[in-house]
């Protein structure tokens, strides 16, 4: 179709390279609608008859409402765009349909599908992003006392309650959203009406286009437009950065449900069996979550290594961008489906994380803020402490089990100052009672989790007014493209 120049068609082992008919199916819908708008904007601009418009139009609509099928993609096709002009010029013949290109490249024309998924896209992500986070403030809620070891270099640290676990991922999933809240931003505006690079002599209203398909502002500069991809490799930036923080707490899960462990249990139904032992019951959800994470870094690497040796301006390297964008969108929205079907699922055993929360010596800096508190340099407390650490793991007894006999013999402090120290301090206590904001406190659980609670009824709130439900986003621009046709349609009877 678009070989006008040249002599002969393209080679069939070329075409099958160089095709991107696969992958461009995933934006079928979003340049349907595009095209849609491309069209009343022409009408609205006196550059195409009401007559063509209304032939365009309803073949565009027809084709939304009866989907693409396999028939109407023409194997000489080198990408959708080809494929849904042919089928307009097939179906409403070459003078009508031989206009839609009017003002329009396929290099605009793409990247208008391409920010229009994305900012669907998006909008998914971040609702399952918060339907995450509320599952992770009922876990939080009904865990503020459940006592649990809590680990650096997965070494026992300090006494801990499950519910700060749970809100440091309520933590990390807001950061997650807000950065995809920051890039909805830059996704959200109009590059239609670009041309190819540097604009077009047709006198087209950028502005109707802009409006018809709900973006908030223009893409004005058309080399910028239809050359840079920058925004996609931000979307995979945030899908990468938001994978990693999942794969971390699966990873977590992962080792809390061994057998050594065996702080949770995973519903039956999220894990799988093995194929030749009978007692297998393998974290695979879990696993994937990971191992899609390392997927997600990659298709990051790809879509940045493939833009930075490309010269300003459209170059078909890009074509590659899609597939890895693609992929990175789906994994992001399996892994958040997946991880909330473990989250609202999970057995949480509150004795065994109790008892091993009793053992590893994790009292020891209780002990020696205790002496800090008794006007001990904090480092003379630290030597003293660990020093009886060290003959506590000698007699395999913890730290607060020392007789006075073998206090006295260790410290150069008074021994029965230390042992009344250890009679204070209590496994429960270390983790309820700390005084500094955002610590293991009851107090600041509770406060922490009131917080987080009112910034998730904030953030839900904002999604509904600023992009609708996800699913209703194209509902909502074919809504408005159907009211401007049945306006025409009136205009033309009159």
């Amino acid at each position: 179709m678009y070989r006008s120049s040249l002599d002969d068609d393209l080679d069939n082992v070329a075409r099958e390279f160089v095709s991107s008919v696969r992958s461009d199916i995933k934006i079928a819908a979003f340049d349907i609608a595009g095209t849609a708008a491309h069209t009343i904007m022409l009408y609205k601009s006196k550059i195409i008859s009401k007559s063509d418009t209304i032939k365009i139009l309803t073949t565009l609509k027809e084709l939304k409402q009866e989907g693409i099928d396999a028939s109407i993609i023409s194997k000489k096709a080198e990408d959708w765009h080809e494929v849904l002009e042919g089928y307009i010029t097939d179906t409403v013949g070459d003078d009508t349909g031989g206009k839609i290109q009017t003002g329009r490249s396929r290099n605009d024309q793409v990247v208008t599908a391409i920010k229009m998924k994305l900012r669907h896209d998006t909008t998914i992500i971040q609702t399952f992003t918060l339907q995450l986070i509320e599952v992770l403030l009922e876990l939080a809620t009904d865990n503020k006392e459940t006592i649990v070891p809590l680990y650096t270099h997965l070494q026992h640290a300090q006494v801990g309650v499950l519910s700060h676990y749970f809100m440091a991922y309520v933590d990390v999933l807001f950061r997650d959203y807000e950065r995809f809240s920051s890039l909805y931003k830059r996704l959200d505006t109009n590059p239609l009406g670009s041309g190819p690079v540097g604009g077009t002599n047709i006198p087209i209203d950028r502005d109707v286009t802009t409006n018809i398909l709900e973006f908030s502002d223009i893409q004005e500069n058309s080399l910028d437009a239809t050359s840079s991809r920058d925004y996609m490799s931000e979307f995979a930036s945030c899908v990468a950065i938001m994978m990693v923080n999942l794969s971390r707490m699966a990873e977590d899960f992962v080792i809390w449900s061994s057998s050594e462990f065996s702080f949770i249990t995973i519903k039956d139904a999220l894990t799988s069996p093995s194929s030749i032992m009978p007692q297998k019951k393998n974290p695979d959800v879990l696993e994937l979550i990971r191992g899609k994470a390392a997927s997600t870094i990659g298709y990051l690497t790809s879509v940045l290594t493939i833009q930075k040796g490309l010269a300003t301006g459209y170059g078909r390297d890009l074509q590659e961008t899609k597939e890895a964008v693609w992929s990175a969108s789906s994994s992001a929205q399996g892994a958040l489906q997946a991880m909330f079907l473990i989250l609202i699922n999970l057995n949480i055993d509150k004795h065994r994380m109790f008892k091993s929360a009793k053992t590893g010596h994790l009292l020891a800096l209780d002990v020696a803020e205790k002496l800090v508190e008794k006007n001990i340099p904090f480092r003379q407390a630290h030597m003293e402490v660990g020093a009886l650490v060290s003959v506590a793991r000698s007699q395999d007894k913890e730290l607060i089990d020392l007789t006075h006999e073998e206090i006295a013999s260790t410290t150069t402090l008074d021994a029965k100052i230390i042992l009344n120290i250890f009679n204070q301090c209590t496994t429960r206590e270390s983790a309820y009672k700390r005084r500094s904001m955002g610590s293991t406190s009851t107090k600041e659980q509770s406060r922490m989790i009131q917080d987080r609670r009112k910034e998730l009824e904030s953030a839900f709130l904002q999604v509904k007014l600023d992009k609708d439900h996800p699913a209703d986003a194209l509902y909502k621009i074919w809504n408005k493209i159907d009211d401007i046709i049945e306006q025409i349609k009136k205009n033309s009877e009159k």
